[in-house]
């Protein structure tokens, strides 16, 4: 009887021991997993944040050169005379 106590209470030690192991291992996998998404959430947020970054600028370096377009234009260009317009031309 004392040989079955000890085998089952090596048993339950056993199984104790082995669960406590494998808790402990997923606890520090699941870890390093959020760690990892973290990281990479970071890298994703940085690389959104310059691709925005390179998108104004693109689009105020077009406004200046549509800007500098207009400028450059004389008024007279942009108004026509009565001349150019068709309903006051001749038939």
């Amino acid at each position: 009887m004392k040989l079955v106590l000890q085998i089952a209470f090596g048993v339950f030690l056993g199984s104790l021991g082995s669960g406590l192991v494998i808790d402990y291992v997923q606890a520090y996998q699941d870890r390093i997993i959020k760690e990892v998404e973290a990281t990479k959430l970071a890298e994703e947020k940085k690389a959104r944040r310059e691709q925005g970054r390179l998108i104004r600028e693109m689009l105020l370096k077009g406004r200046r050169k549509l800007e500098a377009s207009k400028a450059k234009r004389s008024d007279q260009d942009s108004i026509p005379n009565d001349t150019q317009t068709p309903i006051f031309q001749d038939k």
